[in-house]
């Protein structure tokens, strides 16, 4: 199981320090905000629209600095082997629904993070969506 490293300060441009520490965090959380796709531009998102693009909040730094802020990574939607998630997953997703990180191979030693239900985690009953025409 492949874990993310991500920076232990996000405010390194407010303190004015070039220094940086690396930290292990658990890649899990909450859906803090999405954008749902209808119009892919890029020919090779065209036939897997709609699909989402994720900012989550990681439950392991939820509330630093300030109990408002949390370490947030963006990702895709996906299903548990990185590819982009079919309609019907989409329409379960919204704001508040718990996920869990996986990674989509995309080159010789490179992976993206992308997002997938956390089907283990309790969702709440209908996470908030944009309303649907």
């Amino acid at each position: 199981m492949r874990q993310a490293a991500l920076p232990a300060d996000h405010r390194l441009p407010v303190v004015h320090s070039l220094e940086s520490n690396w930290r292990k965090v658990e890649g899990k959380g909450a859906v803090h905000s999405y954008s749902e796709v209808h119009h892919a531009i890029q020919p090779a998102f065209r036939g897997h629209t709609p699909y989402l693009i994720l900012l989550v909040d990681l439950d392991t730094q939820k509330g630093e600095p300030t109990p408002e802020e949390a370490l947030r990574v963006a990702g895709n939607l996906a299903t548990q082997d990185g590819q982009l998630a079919p309609p019907e997953m989409v329409r379960r997703v919204g704001i508040g629904a718990r996920v869990r990180m996986v990674f989509s191979d995309v080159g010789p030693g490179l992976a993206l993070p992308q997002w997938t239900i956390d089907e283990a985690a309790p969702q709440p009953e209908k996470p908030w969506r944009y309303p649907q025409e």
